[in-house]
């Protein structure tokens, strides 16, 4: 697929970042965010651990990113400095030295997705990370990374609060100032916010909530490798909630909220739980862990690393989801060398490569005293691509309602394992119906009880108050929450024919029900139902 090149502008023309006197360009080319090689200066005293021992050895061991021969190039170019003196193979370094290292950098491309600023004040920013995006620079990422991107395009600085991986899209909350980051991390430290994640998942995950709490150990920093260790492991605890079965894909969408903070917690656990997230090239990955995909923790720990270690390297990235798609292309060592400096390139990834399927959705405070709510104002395409069809279904219900002046058109539809199981429009039964009302009670007309675990589309949100004096949705939806256990809905009610704050979302939520405005569905949903109100 090509895609148009453009190049981010200033008034002035393009935008430049001058670093050691060199240009360096953004370039944004449909999905993907690059930039031009560069020099750059890394510069940095002498630690305690690297006293009296050779430049060299501290080079290849300390700093990973290169091999150590690109190290003995580098220093036999001329481009290490010890107290702005030219460093040799023989250099030792003593307390109180400082070291310079230019090195030619090649920064790997990353997501071109919008950095969507959700909310600020003087002291703290929230936005919405795209996936693929490291948060601040580390290893090959320095200017392709969230913090810089701010600095660079938005002129923000401001530093993350809590972690984010790369591969994970999602809202972050990062500090503008000393106060915003120590009020913001104690808050996070203290468990007085709660994260809320959405992932989606292999398999049919369980309908009832699961609270897991197996220790995860960092086995491998360097390939970013963590495992479930009972033994080493820290405390980590992750709270689970299915939201919806897929039959046709056998996928699940899974509510997750991390009750600690380890590296990859929320990935590992549904590994463990045999539910890995579809397309994580590390915990769904055939090729690292077998067949079973490390489910129960079953596999071989140094077979795991050695083949870990090959990935992006000699071997492609690949997954559950993407394992027959992607062979063969992707991010991968080419055996081509720069011109420039010699270091071995990587060619360039696919767009599947940038992402996984795990979006921080939002934070919640767990104090009452506290208000702090914010969520993502939209959810993630994989989201959307999943619950297309089922909310296009209930839009097609609703369009069969005849106009009126002093009613919506809503549909709803009832799906369980990904099939439906019932439809329902407003007034499609005499009475004076609602479209959920007719949904729930056309399949209970036939069957006694609804099936443990099922969905319910909505075009419009449930109504918590009939003039009428009826009985409302929300309540009958309340009837059989043990069966119902989320509601997606197209959009929120107009405040039209009653005027009053609909707490239908509040309501539901307390019951510990799933409650979700798709808000991709929002104009349509609103111009069917209006249509004949005016009339």
């Amino acid at each position: 697929m090509s895609h148009d090149t453009k190049r981010l502008k200033t008034n002035n023309g393009i935008k430049k970042s001058i670093i050691d006197s060199t240009s360096v360009e953004y370039i944004i080319n449909g999905p993907f965010r690059s930039i031009k090689p560069y020099y750059y200066t890394y510069k940095t005293y002498c630690k305690e651990r690297w006293r009296n021992k050779l430049l060299i050895d501290i080079l290849s061991s300390e700093f990973r990113l290169f091999t150590k021969q690109h190290y003995i190039n580098t220093i036999k170019k001329g481009l290490v400095l010890i107290n702005d003196n030219i460093a040799n193979l023989e250099s030792y370094v003593k307390n109180g030295d400082f070291i310079k290292h230019t090195t030619h950098r090649h920064e790997p491309i990353v997501s071109s997705g919008k950095i969507n600023i959700v909310y600020q004040d003087d002291d703290i920013l929230i936005v919405d990370k795209p996936a693929g995006l490291p948060v601040h620079p580390t290893g090959r990422y320095n200017y392709n990374s969230l913090t810089q991107i701010l600095k660079f395009e938005n002129n923000i600085i401001a530093n993350p609060c809590n972690r984010l991986d790369r591969l994970t899209s999602g809202l972050m909350i990062m500090g503008k100032n000393p106060k915003g980051c120590d009020k913001m991390v104690q808050l996070l430290k203290t468990h007085s916010i709660s994260k809320i994640y959405i992932a989606r998942v292999i398999g049919e995950f369980p309908i009832n909530e699961l609270m897991i709490d197996k220790p995860i150990l960092t086995y491998d920093p360097k390939l970013s490798l963590n495992i479930i260790n009972e033994k080493d492991g820290k405390l980590s605890i992750t709270k689970f909630k299915r939201l919806y079965y897929d039959s046709n894909s056998n996928t699940s969408l899974v509510l997750c909220e991390p009750k600690t903070g380890r590296t990859h917690q929320i990935r590992v656990h549904l590994q463990y739980l045999g539910h890995a997230i579809v397309d994580d090239p590390i915990y769904s990955n055939e090729f690292v862990w077998g067949e079973k995909l490390g489910f129960n923790n079953e596999y071989d720990i140094l077979k795991v690393r050695d083949n870990l270690s090959k990935i992006g390297k000699s071997e492609n990235s690949s997954s559950w989801l993407n394992e027959k798609n992607n062979l063969g292309k992707g991010e991968i060592l080419s055996g081509l060398e720069c011109e420039e400096c010699g270091i071995e390139l990587y060619s360039e990834p696919i767009e599947s490569e940038l992402g996984i399927s795990l979006h921080c959705l939002g934070y919640e405070s767990n104090d009452s005293n506290l208000e702090f709510s914010y969520y993502s104002k939209e959810l993630p395409k994989w989201v959307d691509n999943l619950l297309d069809f089922h909310m296009k279904l209930a839009l097609k219900e609703a369009e069969k309602c005849p106009a009126t002046k002093t009613s919506f058109r809503v549909g709803a539809i009832l799906t369980y394992k990904g099939e439906i199981i019932s439809k329902g429009y407003s007034n499609e039964l005499p009475g004076n119906t609602h479209a959920e009302e007719n949904c729930i009670n056309k399949y209970l007309q036939k069957y006694n009880n609804l099936p443990i675990g099922c969905e319910l589309f909505t075009t419009m949100e449930p109504c918590i108050k009939r003039l009428s004096g009826k009985k409302s949705c929300t309540n009958i939806i309340l009837e059989n929450k043990e069966f119902i256990k989320t509601i997606f809905v197209g959009c929120k009610e107009p405040d039209k024919f009653i005027k009053m704050e609909n707490n239908t979302k509040k309501t539901l939520i307390n019951e510990n029900l799933n409650y979700f405005i798709l808000n991709k569905f929002k104009d349509e949903a609103i111009k069917i139902a209006e249509y004949g109100n005016d009339k």
